[in-house]
């Protein structure tokens, strides 16, 4: 099955998926998307540059920076 993810306004330069998410950043923003349903769970902001690479387990998102 193919779903596309609408929702960043910007180019996506990480994503990582599991079972049952996909992690994505595009600009300063990270989006937590639900996979099932195709939609946003949860955006993380306030990241001081561009974000361009991330990793995550079941606690935690890392992620790093263009400044």
């Amino acid at each position: 099955m193919v779903k596309e993810l609408k929702g960043h306004h910007s180019e996506v330069m990480a994503l990582q998926v599991d079972d049952e998410k996909v992690v994505s950043a595009a600009g300063k923003l990270i989006s937590v998307w639900d996979l099932e349903t195709a939609k946003v769970n949860m955006v993380l902001e306030g990241h001081g540059g561009e974000v361009n690479c991330l990793q995550f387990d079941e606690k935690k998102v890392v992620r790093h920076l263009f400044i």
